[in-house]
């Protein structure tokens, strides 16, 4: 057993809206600002939207589970708290329907 956790219903507490973000990130600007893919993980975890954050392989870099309240929290999260990363090269947001 690695861990016993609790699995919140996120329509009750406020959150009605799921998306999966997938980022690329500069490599070079990580580097020259001595950032490790680690450390930006690390710093993306902090939003409390974030449900989960992995290291993927193939075309990009990381995927981003969020639950939000609504599509205005959801750009708000993308504009003001991943675009302004600079280590990001690029975002592209998948809406959960079902």
């Amino acid at each position: 057993i690695k861990k016993y956790t609790v699995v919140l219903d996120n329509r009750k507490i406020g959150k009605f809206l799921e998306a999966y973000v997938f980022v690329n990130l500069d490599y070079q600007k990580a580097k020259k600002q001595k950032f490790t893919q680690f450390e930006i993980m690390q710093r993306i975890k902090k939003n409390s939207s974030v449900e989960m954050i992995n290291v993927i392989t193939g075309f990009k870099d990381i995927v981003i589970k969020l639950a939000v309240k609504d599509i205005n929290e959801l750009n708000n999260c993308i504009d003001y708290f991943l675009d302004v990363i600079p280590m990001i090269k690029q975002i592209e947001t998948s809406v959960v329907l079902h």
